[in-house]
C-alpha cells in the first residue's frame, strides 16, 4: 500500500474477553467483564459489508486487551511449572475464551475473509498472546470458528507499538502506567521467566484479590476487584487472616521477590543495555529511527521510577485507589457527563504529547496518537500553537462499559466507543471519536 493512499483504520480496544458462558452449563463466568458478544459482533458486520461494497482500504486494529487470560480463573496442568505447562495454561485459557464468546471468533473470521486485515496489540492483560503459539492458536481459533482456512496472513501481531508513518502512532498505553508497565517488554518470556520479577504489580494485584476472592465465595460475582472489597472483607471476616494464611504467605513471597528485583542496581544497566540492543533492532519493525525508540522507552522507565514516590504518598494520604489508577477517570453506566468525550489531560495524555515531541525531533511526527487501557474514551489537541502542525491525542475506550453522554441513562440503547482515524487520496488525515449504536447499528461521531 502507498503512502497516500486511501484507508480507514477502525480501533477498538479493552474488550476484557474472559471465560464467557459455559457452553455446556450456559451459565455466565463470575469474572467476566465483557456482555456485549452481541453488540461488538454488530460492528464486526457492518465493518465487514463496508469491506466488501467500499474499494476504500480498511483495517482492524484491536489495542490491547482484546482477552483477559487474568480473570480466567484455571488451574495449572499436571504437567508441573515448566514451560510446556505455562504455554499449555495460557492456550487453555485462549481455548476457553473462545468457547464463551464463539460469535466474536466467527465475525473475526467473516472480517479477515472479506479482506479486512486485524492488527492486534496486546495489552497487560492479554499479554500472553506475545508469545508466538498463543498467537498462532488465536488464529487456529478466529478459523475454527468462521470456518474460514488460511487467516494467517489476515491477522498480524504487534508487540508494542502500531505505526503508519505519517497517519497514526498507537499503543496500548500500559507502558506508561508505572504498575501496569513490563520492565523489558520486548524481553517478556511467557514460556520462560512468568515469574514475580518479570510481572508488573498491577497483574500480581489482580492475581491475589481474585484468588483471595474465589477463596471465600467462588459464586461471587466480581469484575475488577478495588481494594476496598478486600478491605471490608477482612474487617467481616477477619479469621480470614488465619485461615487463607498460606494464600497470604505465598502471595507476600511474590511481592517480596518483586519489590527485591525493583531495587536491584543491575535494573538500571540491563534496561540501557535492552535499550540500545532490543529496542533499537525493534524500530526498524515499527518504522522508526532507533534513537527515538529509545527515547519513547525511556519515558516508560521514568514513569516506573516515580511510582514508590507515588504510592507513598497515597498512602500517607489515605488514598488507597490511587495507586491502582493514577490520574484516572472511570465512567459508569448511568452517569453520562457531557464532557466524557474530553477528558482533561491525564498521565497516557502526558506520554503521548512527549511521544509526539520526539518523533517530531526526529521527523517522523504523525497527526494521531491513539491509546487505549484508561477505559475512558477521549479526544482533545495536542498542540495549542495555531501555527504549529496539528495533532491530536485519542482514547479508544473500553466495550466493558457504555461511554455515551449524549444518550439517557434509561433508553434501553447500547452505544459504544472506538476510534476511527482515515487518510484521503491526498494524504490528508482525520481522526474521530465514534460511537457504535448496536440497536440501530449505526454510528455517529462522538468528538
Amino acid at each position: 500500500m502507498r503512502e497516500n493512499d486511501p484507508l480507514d483504520i477502525v480501533v477498538v480496544s479493552d474488550l476484557h474477553m474472559a471465560a464467557g458462558r459455559d457452553p455446556v452449563k450456559g451459565t455466565m463466568s463470575p469474572y467476566e467483564d465483557f456482555h456485549q458478544d452481541k453488540a461488538f459482533v454488530s460492528l464486526l458486520d457492518d465493518l465487514h459489508d463496508r469491506a466488501i461494497a467500499n474499494p476504500r482500504k480498511l483495517r482492524l486494529l484491536i489495542l490491547g486487551d482484546v482477552c483477559d487470560f487474568l480473570h480466567v480463573r484455571m488451574s495449572r496442568p499436571d504437567s508441573g511449572d515448566g514451560p510446556d505447562a505455562r504455554i499449555g495454561l495460557a492456550i487453555a485459557k485462549l481455548e476457553r475464551i473462545a468457547e464463551g464468546h464463539p460469535t466474536v471468533f466467527d465475525a473475526l473470521g467473516r472480517l479477515v475473509a472479506a479482506g479486512c486485515p486485524v492488527d492486534i496489540v496486546p495489552g497487560n492483560h492479554d499479554i500472553e498472546l506475545m508469545c508466538q503459539s498463543v498467537q498462532e492458536r488465536f488464529v487456529q481459533l478466529v478459523s475454527r470458528a468462521s470456518n474460514v482456512p488460511d487467516l494467517e496472513a489476515g491477522i498480524r501481531f504487534h508487540p508494542w507499538i502500531y505505526h503508519v508513518p505519517g497517519m497514526l502512532y498507537a499503543e496500548h498505553g500500559h507502558q506508561h502506567h508505572d504498575i501496569t508497565s513490563f520492565r523489558r517488554l520486548l524481553c517478556f518470556d511467557y514460556a520462560q521467566t512468568p515469574d514475580a520479577t518479570q510481572v508488573p504489580f498491577g497483574s500480581l494485584y489482580d492475581d491475589y484479590l481474585f484468588e483471595l476472592l474465589e477463596s471465600l465465595d467462588p459464586s461471587r460475582r466480581m469484575m475488577a476487584p478495588p481494594l476496598r472489597s478486600v478491605v471490608g472483607v477482612v474487617r467481616r471476616n477477619p479469621s480470614i487472616l488465619v485461615t487463607r494464611s498460606p494464600m497470604h504467605l505465598r502471595h507476600a513471597w511474590i511481592l517480596a521477590r518483586r519489590l527485591a528485583s525493583s531495587g536491584r542496581r543491575g535494573n538500571v544497566s540491563a534496561r540501557a543495555a535492552y535499550r540500545n540492543t532490543v529496542v533499537r533492532r525493534h524500530a526498524s519493525d515499527v518504522g522508526l529511527p532507533g534513537e527515538a525508540l529509545q527515547c519513547i522507552d525511556r519515558l516508560a522507565e521514568v514513569a516506573v521510577d516515580r511510582m514508590w514516590r507515588r504510592i507513598g504518598m497515597s498512602l500517607l494520604r489515605g488514598q488507597i485507589q490511587r495507586i491502582r489508577w493514577p490520574i484516572k477517570r472511570r465512567t459508569a453506566v448511568g452517569h453520562h457527563s457531557s464532557q466524557s468525550a474530553v477528558q482533561q489531560p491525564g498521565y497516557l495524555s502526558a506520554a503521548a504529547f512527549a511521544i509526539h515531541q520526539i518523533l517530531s525531533d526526529a521527523g517522523h511526527a504523525v497527526p494521531c496518537y491513539v491509546f487505549g487501557h484508561t477505559h475512558v474514551g477521549a479526544k482533545h489537541s495536542l498542540t495549542r500553537d495555531a501555527e504549529a502542525p496539528q495533532c491530536q491525542y485519542l482514547n479508544s475506550g473500553t466495550w466493558t462499559v457504555a461511554i455515551a453522554p449524549t444518550s439517557t441513562p434509561d433508553d434501553g440503547r447500547e452505544r459504544f466507543p472506538f476510534v476511527c482515524v482515515s487518510r484521503e487520496s491526498g494524504g490528508g488525515v482525520t481522526a474521530q471519536l465514534m460511537v457504535w449504536d448496536s440497536t440501530e447499528r449505526s454510528t455517529s461521531v462522538l468528538a
